[in-house]
């Protein structure tokens, strides 16, 4: 470039230098030679002028020329060399660089690094024009300004096609050259894909850790130890150490100042040990404006910068205050009873441990005495559990208001009260008289009155005893208590034999029923309107190897306890409806029901429906074939489960009586809402009819409202013909008892079938 000027300024000055030699020869040459050789001489000189004026001219010329040429022949040489240059510097660059013409746009050559980052040929590129490199949308500006012809030596940001059509980030320079004599623009691409893409990675993961920071609950910050002020803390440090956040700013001699003073020295060995060690775990108080104290547990790590050292400090802060008023919390709801406020059994047990530990004179002994109320269940059965809920409360504040102080009173159980005496304080007996005279009364809830009545146990403490070993004690007296219909009972030794015997009696009871020695036996009901056999209840022996056949009085109670009364009633359930198939099949529809007895504890499990349901098509049993009996005593209970059992047993067609009515405390109102085809009036009544007119009148109702709700009626424990005669006029539909046949295998109910139906009492 730039050749043909400097050429044209060559040939200017060789011209003039020609010029200016010519025109001085030729003006003072004559003279010269006249004054040498004279006017003789001017044909000669002429020649002789003329021929040195040509061989001195050609001579210059010759030298002018030559220098001429050679400066050109150099000029061009360099010229290519620098045409060189710009190919390899243009071909050759690691950058993508193409040219365009500034007014079309067309693009005008690319270098071979454009190619490959595009990922197309030569040829396809030169036809392109350079807005076609990259999509225009988000461009626009940029485009403008390619457009305009305007030189943008500053970098800009264009979004380009890559080799596969996916965008990518590149960098644009661009100037205007001299390209072959026309004016271009020269532009170079940097391709900043990666370089963009780390920046936003860069910009996501600060606007995270942003966010994380702000919805932390934790209070974070950061120190910088060069300028010795707090440079960071999140939205939390305003709420947990109460300031605004421009006070929180400080330096850390202001920030100390917030510090509990007692704890202003461990403040000053944290920020030592975070220097030191690194790294820092400790708590410290921290004083809110009203100079109340907060927790704080600090865990923060040094940060060195480039001299090598410690120069930043970066933790949290956790506030355990809220831990410390919930551990608080916690311990009281361990040791006390949320209901009433007293202290629980656990609580209880301590202080007891404590009292006795600390030793009493040989002569006085310290009591506890341990209460439940009687019958406390008919209360939330008849008001609801607000309503039991009322009674303990109310019985707490009897009987905290008369306790002697000293003594110590607890809730150890549902609705079971401890209190404990300290040696010397009173006698056992006083403390049973203060007991009762507190919670013997009426207690008041809503329309609803309770008369509260209690059965205590009380224990006196031994030398060797403690307060589990008290209120163990307490407890086997409290049953006893109950088992004499309530008042005060006082422990004594030979209640523990009784444990004793009661845990032999079911070790034994489970391998009983493990190696099938329960047994079942059968006892006849018969219908009072045809003196005929209709029923037979099914009752539990144990065939004892020893004792022989055990009454299931002795062993039901232990298996209710254990939870063996399940295994057992399978077991009966399993041997009843093997022997009902067996009557079935031998006299058809002469064939009494079978009723089966279900337990509480078997009423409690969901499976109840879904055994009996099995049982019966195991044996090929209609749903009318047997029948199950319930206690009233579990009806009045919360079934729970249970009654959802027994409605789906009187769905399916099997019979449900209702055992033992009449000691529960409950009406045929109550009951009228259970899925009850038969109501068994508990011997108690039977014993006295036609004796007591009270007992008749009962016996009378029970049977009146029965008959209304289409209920049946069955007499337990008739044993005499006098009883059977009350019950026949009372218009009783069935009876049972030893007058009319008493417990027995199988073969008893079939000489009573085989005969006719009817037991012998009925046979003249």
């Amino acid at each position: 470039m730039g050749g043909p000027d400097r050429a044209s300024a060559a040939a200017r000055s060789v011209a003039l230098t020609y010029v200016a030699i010519a025109g001085v020869w030729i003006l003072s040459s004559d003279a010269a030679f006249d004054a040498i050789g004279g006017p003789a001489a001017s044909v000669w000189a002429n020649i002789a002028k003329g021929l040195f004026f040509v061989g001195f001219t050609g001579g210059l010329l010759y030298v002018m020329v030559s220098r001429l040429y050679r400066r050109e022949q150099h000029l061009s040489e360099e010229l290519s060399r620098q045409a060189e240059l710009r190919a390899t510097l243009f071909d050759h660059s690691p950058e993508a660089m193409w040219v365009y013409d500034p007014e079309t746009l067309q693009i005008l050559e690319v270098n071979q690094t454009m190619t490959r980052r595009y990922g197309r040929p030569r040829t396809e590129l030169l036809d392109l024009h350079t807005t076609d490199l990259g999509p225009l949308q988000g461009n626009e500006r940029l485009v403008h300004r390619i457009g305009s012809g305007d030189r943008h030596a500053e970098p800009n940001l264009w979004l380009h096609y890559g080799p596969h059509g996916e965008h990518r980030w590149v960098e644009v320079v661009a100037h205007l050259v001299d390209w072959d004599g026309r004016l271009a623009t020269l532009a170079l691409s940097r391709d900043i894909t990666a370089q963009k893409r780390a920046e936003d990675a860069l910009r996501s993961s600060e606007r995270r850790l942003a966010g994380v920071l702000t919805s932390m609950q934790e209070m974070a910050f950061s120190i910088d130890l060069i300028t010795g002020r707090i440079s960071y803390l999140n939205k939390v440090a305003s709420e947990v150490l109460g300031r605004d956040p421009v006070d929180l700013f400080a330096s850390l001699d202001e920030f100390g100042s917030f510090v509990h003073p007692d704890d202003r020295e461990e403040f000053l060995v944290t920020m030592r040990a975070v220097v030191n060690d690194g790294w820092v775990d400790t708590e410290l108080r921290i004083l809110q404006p009203d100079g109340t104290p907060r927790l704080l547990q600090i865990r923060a790590r040094g940060v060195v910068g480039p001299s090598g050292r410690v120069e930043q400090v970066d933790g949290v802060a956790v506030d355990l205050t809220h831990r410390e008023e919930l551990a608080e919390l916690l311990e009281h709801q361990r040791s006390f009873d949320q209901l009433t406020g007293l202290p629980n059994r656990l609580a209880f047990v301590r202080a007891v441990d404590a009292a006795l530990a600390s030793g009493s004179p040989a002569t006085e002994v310290a009591v506890v005495a341990l209460f439940d109320l009687d019958r406390f269940a008919t209360v939330n059965q008849s008001a609801g559990h607000h309503a039991g809920d009322a009674v303990l409360t109310a019985v707490a504040e009897r009987v905290t208001a008369v306790l002697v102080p000293g003594m110590l009173a607890a809730r150890v159980g549902g609705d079971e009260f401890a209190v404990f005496s300290p040696a010397g304080l009173v006698v056992a007996d006083d403390l049973a008289r203060l007991l009762q005279d507190a919670v013997d009364e009426t207690v008041t809830v809503g329309d609803y009155e309770f008369f509260v009545t209690m059965s205590v146990g009380i224990a006196e403490a031994t030398t060797s005893a403690d307060a589990e070993d008290l209120l163990r004690d307490a407890h086997l007296a409290m049953t006893a208590a109950k088992a004499r219909t309530g008042g005060v009972e006082y422990f004594h030794p030979a209640y523990r034999s009784l444990i004793d015997e009661q845990v032999r009696i079911e070790s034994e009871l489970r391998r009983a029923v493990a190696e099938g020695e329960i047994r079942a036996v059968y006892q006849p009901e018969v219908s009072l309107h045809t003196d005929r056999l209709v029923g037979v209840e099914v009752l539990a022996r144990w065939n004892h190897p020893v004792r022989g056949l055990v009454p299931a009085v002795e062993f039901i109670e232990v298996a209710e306890r254990s939870g063996l009364i399940v295994e057992l009633g399978e077991v009966i359930l399993d041997e009843a409806c093997a022997q009902a198939a067996e009557w079935a099949r031998r006299y058809g529809d002469d064939a009494p029901r079978v009723w089966v007895n279900l337990s509480r504890r078997e009423l409690d499990t969901v499976e109840v429906a879904n055994r009996v349901g099995k049982a019966l098509a195991r044996h090929g049993l209609s749903p009318g074939a047997i029948g199950v009996e319930v206690t009233e005593t579990a009806f009045v209970a919360d079934l729970g489960p249970g009654l959802a059992g027994l409605v789906d047993l009187a769905e399916q067609g099997v019979e449900v009586a209702l055992d033992d009515f009449g000691t529960g405390w409950s009406s045929l109102q109550t009951l009228k809402a259970f899925p009850l085809s038969l109501v068994k009036i508990d011997r108690s009544f039977v014993t006295n009819i036609g004796v007591s007119d009270e007992d008749t009148q009962i016996v009378k109702a029970v049977i009146g409202m029965a008959a209304g709700m289409s209920m049946q009626t069955l007499a337990e424990g008739v044993e005499t013909a006098e009883q059977l005669h009350h019950l026949r006029r009372l218009g009783c539909d069935q009876a049972q008892g030893y007058l009319l046949g008493r417990p027995g295998g199988p073969e008893r109910i079939d000489e009573i079938l085989d005969t006719g139906g009817k037991p012998t009492v009925f046979v003249s």
